[in-house]
């Protein structure tokens, strides 16, 4: 992890911008944006949900939002130095990033199946039965709206 007077969400930003009193607070390792994908979300939520659950409301932490020239706006979360257990909490989510990009798997399988799912139900026939071709599925799978067919996996649905 960063302080703060070290982070900037890319190298054309400046260091620390704005908030002068949170400079020496440490950055946490998962950020969103607007245009997150379902990865970057879950990682998200995930750490949230494991910093609400070590403390009371936001105890020694604070999310601040920005507006941004590249992604429209972007979210992180910032650490009081003074609160050690956080730190180190944060430092083994980092740690665990490290060596594979999921925070949760069950968040992240769930935000996958709702997308693949919100995805196959709002495509056209048409569309869904060449995704069945293509995946040697049977075309009348396609009729479905309701359940998609087995074989068919987020990548072909354009999920990411």
């Amino acid at each position: 992890m960063q302080q703060y007077k070290e982070f900037a969400p890319t190298g054309m930003d400046p260091l620390g911008m704005g908030l002068p009193d949170r400079q020496d607070w440490w950055v946490a390792p998962c950020a969103t944006n607007q245009n997150a994908d379902l990865i970057t979300e879950s990682n998200w939520e995930s750490m949230l949900e494991l910093l609400r659950g070590a403390t009371n409301e936001n105890n020694g932490w604070e999310i601040h939002r920005f507006g941004h020239w590249g992604p429209g706006w972007i979210e992180i979360v910032l650490v009081d130095p003074e609160r050690d257990f956080l730190i180190e909490l944060l430092s083994e989510v980092e740690g665990a990033l490290e060596g594979y990009p999921v925070l949760s798997d069950s968040d992240y399988s769930s935000r996958e199946y709702e997308a693949m799912f919100e995805t196959w139900e709002h495509m056209s026939l048409r569309d869904r039965v060449d995704v069945c071709a293509e995946k040697g599925v049977s075309v009348f799978a396609a009729r479905r709206e309701d359940a998609i067919p087995q074989g068919v996996c987020a990548e072909d649905l354009g999920v990411r």
